[in-house]
């Protein structure tokens, strides 16, 4: 099940993600300080904006998720989570100085409004870490720390109070899905995939490698209920990657930290923004997917750059000769192209679905952009082409052999040009994964009666 190439987007973003890292790191190493500062002011600015305009889509649509342009409540609330960050971090620095902020009070009350308002419990917790680490290390400005909560609960009450008011037969609602127990039953599932599969399923195949343990565990499992990552960022590395190399990257850096321990140590009690970066980062690695998603993975590409620029000069040489900097330079600029291609492959294979020639150039040059060639597999099974949607399914399935829509079009392919025994093969293989209660369990018992009944 391990088929996923080298040369791939999921490969890719990792070596994308040390580029990203050695960019910023750069970025430090000439800008210093100010070039931090530059950046606190981008994300406190960006984080005003959006939390004015998701509290007043809220007061306005209290019945709609207010996550703008995220997507996903989730997505906004953890946005909001990291930039809380760096919110206190500024605020720890300004407090150490003897200075204070009413603008940055503001915005963290806001922040903090918001992230209630969501109900995202991972980000809720992170936060509240977060605020207790601020008021164990600035314990002369306790009174700062409750100034903030204070002011967030006077938020949280007055604006559930205006909204009863405007909206005096609406309930408020939770956005959030309260899935606890479809989480244990998924990392369930995914530990019992580790322990099949120690080598790992390959990356980006969770949504495939998961099929033949979910459903024994969800007995109403059918396909508007599977999962593309266990919830868990960790977990997710484990069963992809499997447990040697993680154990390798795990022995690696658990020695650079043994070798660096002192000047670490120095740097997270210096500078709590790497502390409280991280912290969030761990709680949101431990519930979500903040690497698959494109503002934490560069965010934490940022903070790692940065906390290489915090060591010790003579712990870390980014003097770079002309030939290895063309070097590097070359290879990112090969692993970006790379990432574009496929990026723009998986762009076209969702938003443009219907589009033939287009799903063609992405079947082709996507990395094994399954959903592609799946969609010209259906444009040509619409055709009553069933030689060439045959071939393009097969193509799938070759990759990865349990691609479930895969065995659908592939089986509605043979079925069509009438090779009937196939088909209910492969329509018997794709209900088996879902409990014998998928969508095609009625054509099944339809066009494919037992051997007895013939």
């Amino acid at each position: 099940m391990h088929n996923v190439p080298l040369i791939s987007y999921e490969n890719t973003r990792r070596f994308i993600f040390w580029g990203a890292t050695a960019f910023f790191f750069n970025f430090f190493c000439s800008e210093k300080e100010e070039g931090f500062l530059k950046v606190e002011k981008a994300i406190f600015l960006s984080s005003l904006i959006f939390i004015i305009l998701a509290l007043t889509q809220f007061i306005l649509h209290p019945e709609s998720p207010p996550y703008l342009t995220f997507g996903n409540i989730n997505l906004s609330a953890e946005f909001i989570g990291f930039s809380l960050t760096f919110q206190f971090c500024f605020l720890s620095r300004l407090w150490k100085q003897m200075k204070k902020s009413w603008e940055i009070n503001l915005l963290a009350s806001l922040s903090l409004t918001y992230i209630y308002i969501t109900s995202c419990r991972s980000v809720i917790i992170g936060s509240i870490l977060i605020l207790s680490f601020s008021i164990l290390k600035n314990r002369k400005f306790f009174i700062e720390n409750i100034k903030i909560i204070i002011l967030s609960i006077i938020l949280i009450f007055s604006l559930k109070q205006l909204i009863f008011f405007i909206y005096p037969d609406l309930s408020l609602i939770s956005f959030t899905d309260k899935s606890s127990s479809f989480r244990w039953f998924l990392y369930t599932d995914t530990l019992q995939m580790i322990y099949k599969n120690p080598l790992g399923v390959g990356i980006g195949q969770f949504e495939f490698g998961a099929l033949p343990y979910l459903g024994s565990l969800f007995p109403t499992l059918n396909e508007e209920q599977l999962f593309s990552n266990p919830h868990d960022e960790f977990l997710s590395y484990l069963a992809e990657e499997g447990i040697i190399l993680c154990l390798l990257f795990f022995l690696l850096g658990l020695s650079i930290c043994y070798f660096l321990w002192n000047d670490i140590k120095k740097v997270l009690l210096s500078r709590p923004d790497i502390l409280y970066f991280f912290i969030m980062l761990f709680i949101q690695a431990l519930f979500q997917f903040p690497l698959l998603e494109p503002l934490p993975y560069f965010m934490t590409a940022l903070m790692t750059g940065y906390f290489f620029f915090l060591l010790p000069t003579n712990r870390v040489s980014y003097e770079l000769k002309h030939g290895p900097r063309v070097a590097l330079i070359g290879l990112n600029f090969l692993a970006t192209l790379i990432v574009i291609i496929s990026f723009s492959a998986k762009y076209i294979s969702f938003n443009f679905p219907y589009n033939e020639p287009l799903n063609k150039l992405a079947c082709s040059y996507g990395n094994r952009n399954w959903l592609a060639c799946l969609n010209v597999s259906y444009s040509y099974l619409n055709k009553r082409d069933y030689e060439n949607a045959a071939s393009y399914a097969s193509q799938t399935l070759n990759w990865q052999p349990l691609n479930y829509q895969g065995l659908k079009l592939l089986g509605l392919a043979q079925l069509y040009d009438g090779n009937r025994r196939s088909a209910c093969l492969l329509f018997n293989r794709y209900d088996s994964l879902f409990q014998n209660k998928s969508s095609l369990h009625n054509i099944i018992i339809k066009e494919c009666p037992p051997p007895s009944a013939n």
